[in-house]
């Protein structure tokens, strides 16, 4: 599947949203998100060096990344405390020079060495939809605490990234295959409401079944406005 196609379907759910008439059930909404990826790409394998200073150096791909960030768009269908959120979501990525070096400074013990080390490319872009249930757990006038959770798809698109040292090409490594996998999510919030327009905060915990291993978003920060 495409990735673009997630959002696709979407965006066509959401057009009649964007124009309610008092006392419809559908709203919509932004989002934007960061969320700390473990990628469950498996193991670097050894990073030979022709220099001749160290041959052997591996290592898990989750390691090299940092921090994930994003946005993206959702609909709902309101009923009462309980409501259904289909939503579509954008997170990029991308491998961290001081993770790389940290990961070969505890395996040679030298961190002089490890410094020398940088990585480049190897980014990795997740486009997701998922559909959500939400059930407001305390009903408030202005402040909503809600607990959530769902099922959706998670596409993901990684560039192959380079490992130099000095300057220097010595390895070339693909994090994770390309593939679309089925993702669930799990997580709590609350609503703050203003009138016709509600700002919320959510932190929830989203795993996709990627190949070989699961790709965990542990956690995954949501901040948004639903209108």
């Amino acid at each position: 599947m495409r990735p673009l196609a997630l959002l696709c379907l979407l965006l066509v759910v959401a057009i009649p949203a964007t124009a309610q008439v008092p006392g419809s059930p559908l709203s919509f909404g932004i989002q934007g998100d960061l969320t700390n990826v473990n990628v469950g790409g498996g193991s670097m394998t050894a990073i030979q060096i022709s220099t001749g200073g160290i041959a052997g150096i591996g290592g898990n791909v989750q390691d090299l990344f940092g921090i994930g960030y994003g946005g993206g768009i959702h609909v709902d269908l309101n009923a009462g405390l309980l409501s259904l959120r289909l939503q579509g979501d954008y997170i990029t990525l991308s491998p961290d020079n001081t993770k790389l070096q940290n990961t070969i400074a505890a395996i040679v013990n030298n961190a002089a060495f490890a410094s020398r080390f940088s990585v480049s490319g190897g980014k990795i872009n997740i486009y997701s939809a998922t559909l959500n249930a939400k059930l407001t757990i305390l009903p408030l006038p202005f402040f909503q605490p809600y607990v959530t959770g769902g099922v959706g798809l998670a596409s993901l698109s990684t560039t192959e990234a380079t490992i130099a040292l000095d300057g220097n090409p010595v390895y070339k490594l693909q994090p994770i295959q390309s593939q679309t996998k089925t993702a669930v999510n799990a997580g709590a919030g609350v609503d703050l409401k203003f009138g016709g327009v509600t700002l919320y905060g959510e932190v929830r915990l989203n795993f996709v079944f990627t190949d070989p291993k699961t790709t965990a978003q542990i956690p995954v920060a949501i901040v948004g406005l639903t209108f």
